[in-house]
């Protein structure tokens, strides 16, 4: 009997896989990431530490709102909780076309910004006298497996 080398349907003759087996195997493997959650809403928060001064700013998805006692968009009151409450009316009240693409709670010395479509990130944040979650709103994070090809 010749000396042959081992051959099979899996394994080419030097005990390795085979280019079928290889292609098999490659869809066979996953990786999880975090990716956003497209379902989901996007939230972000401003949170102050102190009352805001006279022509701080808030920039909300494009608007600028601004405090002051009397000229700014929302009136600065005599501690920072009703000084939310005046925002948060404000906000509600508000009939612009950036403001109104979310929905808007105080929790504490916090503004907290839920975007009312899901999937979307795109809304801007930024603050003069405080500090933001982050540029924009966030998604949701979920763990996705994916096939590595």
């Amino acid at each position: 009997m010749a000396n042959r080398p081992f051959t099979s349907r899996r394994f080419d003759s030097w005990g390795g896989l085979n280019a079928a087996a290889r292609r098999a195997v490659k869809v066979n493997k996953y990786r999880t990431m975090l990716v956003d959650d497209l379902a989901s809403f996007a939230t972000g928060n401003i949170i102050f530490s102190s009352n805001p001064l006279s022509n701080a700013t808030l920039t909300l998805g494009g608007t600028v709102v601004t405090f002051g006692p009397a000229g700014g968009n929302v009136h600065i009151a005599g501690s920072l909780t009703d000084t939310l409450a005046n925002l948060l009316a404000f906000l509600n009240a508000s009939g612009n076309v950036n403001l109104i693409k979310c929905t808007y709670v105080v929790s504490g010395s916090g503004l907290f910004i839920r975007y009312k479509t899901a999937g979307i990130k795109t809304f801007t944040l930024a603050a003069s006298a405080a500090t933001v979650s982050g540029a924009t709103l966030k998604l949701n994070q979920i763990q996705k497996r994916i096939a590595i090809t």
